[in-house]
């Protein structure tokens, strides 16, 4: 038998004279009534160890986080330290048999000022087996079927493989669980596991208007996988369904997964992202290492077979020509009224800004100006040759606007017409080159920007705006994109090299030796300027240094909660 680690998260919690409750182990948005927060624990054992990880404490008054059960208080429990942040911990422990009621109740405050916790962790000794619940929030309304992650907040799939979880081993899903806390159903609704798209062995049914916690006591075999979800059937009747689900797993193999699963994300480009160790939402990504990190508590152990499932990836290092030279002007100013050098105006990446601009005179007639672009290097493919144009014009008349990518001062490569511009709302403007487009383009060194504006109609005096233009192709070194495992600031030895590839990744070759209080969490890196990854799931499995329960070992839980 091994201990294990507990992995929560929740972000704001506003002040609130009456306190607050949340779930243990479990998805839920913290709320005032008790009840709403309790899962019933179907295994004898201790919880141990809380610590929980204060990223920001505007609250000036000392404020209790204490683990209850059945309704009472007990340890562990932590007092947080008004206006302090960083990590808390209690080393001392509360016992539990099968059937009691837990929650974490969080203190009540007259103080003004919102609190951010980032990382709740509890250990679970269990007597026996030790079993892990994996939990989820829903609401529903209406007549449908909807699919659920298994713990993923409150993610719902439509079709149902954006819900479904891939299951990193072997194992026993029982005990389907469920807190209903609102029921206004005139008809009675079903609650399902499923397993590969087929229903499991595992279904509740809830009668018209009835809350509480409902237990299904059979179980479903899995596979290494095997991908499984939650189901809602609410096929008849009306009115709304609000509860937290919830199943416990019993995995088969020796080792212990900290699994973030579910956790569909389209990541932001930046040039370094970190995510929790067991996370679920798009919160699971910061910028700020310090809101992420897990500590470790307990035995030292391993980390080994780093994962992540990606099921889309079009992410691109990209090359950017953008003007540099004046060739010819017409009436083009810039946004003083300057006529040397006025490509400076227009030379800011698309969209970043409109502070500078160029202008034409009051009621252009096929007004032109040409400006040479930066040299780029030939990317040798046909694809991803986009040009960007950012618009408006000041005042009513119908402006025309006619802007083209040529290759020397006459040779269009393609030419876009914009038939009245936007007034006074600069606007983006984009068109991707064909791949026969592209192939007319024989030197990267000799392109160049043609803008063309007429005025027409009754009114008053109108003018053209341009605001920037680019033209972006791939670059000639392909983006690098990894995602790693990082301890204690510093990277790990497990990484997987990303690149363009989508599906499941996993890190077979490398360990990280983990001991009590390490801190623990992934980054994710990319050298991509354009495109988007969304990342499905991600967990890695913990090795306790040979120390094997003779029993099935658990799967390590992580939910975001808030």
């Amino acid at each position: 038998m091994v201990k294990v680690q507990w992995i929560s998260g929740f972000k704001a919690i506003s002040s609130s004279p009456a306190g607050q409750y949340l779930q243990v182990g479990c998805y839920s948005k913290v709320t005032p009534t008790e009840a709403d927060a309790e899962i019933t624990i179907k295994e004898a054992g201790d919880f141990e160890d809380l610590s929980i990880n204060v990223t920001k404490n505007d609250d000036s008054s000392s404020r209790n986080f204490v683990i209850r059960k059945n309704g009472g208080s007990g340890n562990p429990s932590i007092s947080i330290t008004g206006s302090t942040t960083g990590f808390f911990e209690d080393s001392t422990s509360l016992s539990v048999v099968a059937d009691d009621e837990v929650n974490i109740f969080f203190q009540g405050t007259t103080s003004a000022g919102d609190i951010e916790i980032d990382m709740v962790s509890l250990t679970f000794d269990a007597t026996t087996d030790t079993v892990i619940k994996y939990g989820s929030g829903m609401s529903s309304t209406g007549v449908n079927i909807k699919e659920w992650s298994i713990n993923a907040g409150t993610t719902t799939g439509d079709p149902e493989t954006d819900a479904q979880t891939d299951v990193n081993q072997a194992g026993v899903f029982k005990n389907l669980q469920c807190n209903v806390n609102a029921n206004s159903r005139t008809d009675s609704s079903t609650y399902r596991f499923r397993i590969n798209g087929s229903t499991g062995n595992q279904s509740i049914s809830i009668a018209t208007v009835t809350t509480g916690i409902f237990i299904d006591t059979d179980s479903d075999t899995i596979v290494k996988n095997d991908d499984v979800n939650y189901q809602i059937d609410t096929t008849a009747g009306t009115g709304a369904l609000n509860m937290w689900m919830s199943i416990d797993f019993v995995g088969t193999d020796d080792v212990v997964t900290y699994t973030n699963w579910g956790n569909e994300t389209t990541q932001a480009l930046t040039a370094g992202s970190f995510a929790k160790l067991c996370d679920h939402t798009d919160t699971a990504f910061d910028t700020t290492e310090a809101n992420i990190k897990v500590e470790s508590i307990g035995d030292t152990f391993t980390l080994k077979n780093l994962r992540v499932n990606i099921s889309a990836n079009t992410l691109v290092k990209a090359n950017f020509a953008r003007p540099n030279t004046d060739e010819t002007l017409g009436t083009w100013k810039d946004e003083g009224a300057g006529t040397t050098d006025i490509f400076n105006s227009i030379d800011d990446v698309v969209g970043s800004g409109d502070s500078t601009f160029i202008v034409t005179d009051d009621n252009p007639s096929a007004d032109t100006a040409r400006f040479g672009l930066t040299n780029i290097t030939d990317p040798a493919v046909s694809t991803g040759h986009i040009i960007r144009i950012r618009a408006d014009k000041e005042n009513n008349k119908t402006t025309e606007l006619k802007w083209a990518l040529l290759q020397g001062s006459s040779t269009v490569i393609h030419e876009e017409t914009v038939s009245d511009l936007n007034k006074s709302s600069p606007t983006t403007y984009e068109y991707t080159l064909s791949a026969g487009e592209t192939d007319n383009i024989t030197d990267y060194t000799d392109l160049q920007l043609r803008i063309i504006a007429t005025v027409s109609g009754g009114g008053p005096s109108t003018m053209a705006q341009v605001f920037d233009f680019e033209f972006q192709i791939p670059d000639a070194v392909a983006a690098v994109t990894k995602w790693r495992l990082r301890k204690n600031g510093g990277d790990g030895n497990q990484s997987i090299d990303i690149g363009t590839s989508t599906g499941i990744l996993e890190d077979t070759s490398n360990t990280d030796e983990i001991a009590d209080e390490d801190d623990i969490n992934y980054e994710f890196e990319t050298t991509a300027t354009s495109g988007s990854i969304t990342i499905d799931e991600f967990d890695i499995l913990g090795d306790y240094a040979g120390a094997a329960p003779a029993a099935p070992v658990e799967q390590i839980q992580g939910m975001i909660i808030g």
